[in-house]
């Protein structure tokens, strides 16, 4: 669903929640409740956990030029070279 749609169900509606009492997205219901405790900086909210991995600077730089975000691919590269 894209941001039209979403905001049509907010608007008739009125709140995630209204929207899943109206039985739409049962399935789902669990990960978008998950979803906007995130989005809203919720500090409990229970976040996926990762692995622990050291940050691959000099992926990181290629992919930030990649995006045309050269000034951040500069300062990428001095951490990259600094290891």
């Amino acid at each position: 669903m894209g941001p039209k749609g979403a905001a049509e169900l907010l608007r008739r509606f009125g709140t995630l929640e209204g929207v899943l009492a109206a039985g739409r997205f049962g399935a789902q219901a669990e990960k978008l409740r998950l979803y906007r405790s995130i989005a809203t900086m919720n500090a409990s909210a229970p976040l996926p956990s990762i692995d622990i991995q050291m940050p691959t600077w000099d992926k990181a730089s290629a992919l930030a030029r990649a995006w045309g975000l050269n000034q951040l691919g500069d300062r990428l590269i001095v951490l990259a070279n600094s290891k």
